[in-house]
C-alpha cells in the first residue's frame, strides 16, 4: 500500500467495497479501483473468495473484461487492484436505441465466450462461470467500451458448482440455480438473455419486490416474446430463456446473431456511436463524474494523464574558466611556435631578390624571331576583278626571311639556380642545435 493513494468510495455491495486509488511514479499518475471484501478481517472466508476471484479473473485476458492488476495485503486485510473504467453501469443508463442495444449484447456475449472457452495450463478445457451477469456488472465507458466486471461469484466448471444457498442478483438467477442443481456456462447464457430482453424491451423482465414471486416466475412461466429484431434473433433469445440448460445456445451464437442484427440496422438507419450517444443522453452525469475525478486528482496531488508535466529546469551552461597556468603554457607554446616558423622562413627564403648573372645571360641569349610581314589585302581603292580575263598576273607573296639565330646556351637546372639565389654563406644564420 506504500505506492497507492486511497481516495473516495466508488461503489458498495454485498461482496465488498470499491474505492478509487492512485498510483504515482514521478510525474506520472494512474487511476485504479481497489476492492476490499466485506468480511470481518484477515483470514475471513470472504478473503478466500476474493483471492479466488483474483485468480479466475487473472486467467482471462479480454478487452471486454475488467482486468485485475494486483493483489495485496495490509493491516486491514486482502485487497484487489483493478483497472479503473471511467464510465457508467448499464443499470444507470436510459433505454438504448435498438442498434446500440444489440451492440452491447454482442460485447457482453464475447466476454462470456472468452470465459467459457478458457483452457487450463494442462491444455484441458477449464470454463469459468460468472454466475452474476446483470446490468449492474456491465460497465459502459464514456469512450464507448463495454466491459464485464465483478467475478466475485465466478467458479471454474472443473469444480462441482453446487450451492447450498442462493447467491446472485434477484431477477437474473437461472432456473437451475433456483433448483440448487449443478451450474454450467448455460447459467450465464440465461442471465445474458434476460439482460438482452430488458435492453431491447426497455423494461425489467422479472420485476417484483417479493423474491419468492420472482423465483416462481422464473421456474414456471414460459419465456416471454420479444417484439424487437428479426425472427432469428427473437428465436435465439427465446431459447436462451429456456428452463433447461441443454436447450440454450452458446454465448458465441448469441454474439453472432446480435452483431448480425446490429449490421442490419446500420444499413437501414446508418451507423451510431455509443460514445456520441452517451454524450447526448447522459451529458450531466458524464460532466459530474469527470469533475469528481478531477477533484480527486487535485486533492491527492497526483498529476492526471491529461495534465502536461512541468518542463525540466533549464540548465544554463557556464563558460569554462582557464587557470593562469594554462594561459601561461598557451602563451609560451605560441611564442615557441612563432620563433620556429621565423627560423624556417629565414633558412628557406633568400634575403635578397637579385637574380644571378648566369640566369640573366641565359635569358638574354634567347632571341625572338621577327614577326612575319602582313600579306597585302585588296582595299576599297583596288576593286577585285570578277572574271579571269580581266585579272592580270596573280601577285606573288614574298615570305619574310628569317635570320638564323645562334643556339641558346643551356639553362641551368632549377636546383642549381636555387642554390645560387641563396644568400652567401657568411650571411646565413647559424644552424640550430636541434
Amino acid at each position: 500500500m506504500t505506492d497507492l493513494l486511497i481516495a473516495d468510495e466508488i461503489a458498495r455491495g454485498g461482496m465488498g467495497t470499491v474505492r478509487l486509488a492512485f498510483r504515482r511514479t514521478g510525474d506520472f499518475g494512474r487511476a485504479l479501483a481497489l476492492k476490499r471484501p466485506s468480511g470481518g478481517g484477515p483470514g475471513d472466508s470472504s478473503e478466500r473468495e476474493l483471492l479466488l476471484e483474483a485468480r479466475l479473473n487473472a486467467m482471462l485476458r479480454h478487452p471486454n473484461i475488467v482486468e485485475v492488476l494486483d493483489v495485496g495485503v495490509d493491516d486491514r486485510g486482502l485487497y484487489l487492484v483493478m483497472d479503473y473504467v471511467e464510465g457508467i453501469t448499464l443499470r444507470e443508463l436510459p433505454r438504448l436505441p435498438a442498434q446500440l442495444a444489440w451492440h452491447v449484447v454482442a460485447q457482453v456475449a464475447l466476454a462470456l465466450h472468452a470465459a467459457h472457452s478458457h483452457v487450463g495450463d494442462d491444455g484441458e478445457p477449464s470454463p469459468v462461470v460468472h454466475r452474476d451477469v446483470s446490468p449492474a456488472n456491465v460497465m459502459v465507458g464514456f469512450d464507448g467500451s463495454v466491459r464485464l466486471m465483478d467475478f466475485g461469484l465466478a467458479r471454474s466448471a472443473r469444480d462441482p458448482l453446487t450451492q447450498r444457498y442462493l447467491r446472485g442478483t434477484p431477477g437474473y438467477i437461472s432456473p437451475e440455480a433456483l433448483r440448487f442443481d449443478a451450474l454450467t456456462s448455460a447459467a450465464d447464457v440465461f442471465q445474458l438473455a434476460v439482460v438482452a430482453h430488458e435492453l431491447l424491451a426497455g423494461r425489467r423482465l422479472y420485476d417484483d419486490d417479493d423474491l419468492r414471486v420472482v423465483a416462481r416466475r422464473i421456474l414456471d412461466e414460459p419465456a416471454p416474446e420479444l417484439g424487437e429484431g428479426s425472427e432469428e434473433a427473437r428465436e435465439i433469445l427465446r431459447a436462451g430463456l429456456s428452463k433447461e440448460p441443454a436447450e440454450r445456445p452458446t454465448a458465441l451464437a448469441i454474439a453472432r446473431h446480435a452483431e448480425s442484427e446490429r449490421r442490419a440496422l446500420v444499413r437501414q438507419e446508418g451507423p451510431q456511436s455509443l460514445a456520441d450517444w452517451l454524450e447526448a443522453a447522459v451529458a450531466s452525469v458524464i460532466e459530474d463524474k469527470r469533475r469528481w475525478l478531477a477533484d480527486q486528482w487535485t486533492a491527492h496531488g497526483v498529476p492526471s494523464p491529461s495534465t502536461r508535466p512541468p518542463p525540466p529546469p533549464s540548465a544554463v551552461a557556464r563558460p569554462a574558466r582557464l587557470s593562469r597556468r594554462a594561459i601561461a603554457w598557451a602563451g609560451a607554446l605560441s611564442l615557441l611556435g612563432a620563433g620556429a616558423l621565423a627560423v624556417w622562413f629565414a633558412w628557406e627564403i633568400p634575403r635578397t631578390g637579385e637574380t644571378p648573372a648566369s640566369d640573366r645571360a641565359a635569358t638574354s641569349s634567347v632571341r625572338e624571331a621577327p614577326a612575319p610581314a602582313a600579306r597585302p589585302f585588296p582595299g576599297p581603292a583596288e576593286p577585285v576583278p570578277l572574271h579571269a580575263a580581266d585579272a592580270g598576273p596573280s601577285p606573288t607573296i614574298a615570305e619574310p626571311a628569317v635570320e638564323p639565330s645562334e643556339p641558346a646556351a643551356p639553362r641551368p637546372s632549377p636546383m642549381r639556380a636555387r642554390r645560387r639565389r641563396r644568400a652567401p654563406a657568411m650571411d646565413r644564420p647559424a644552424p640550430m642545435p636541434w
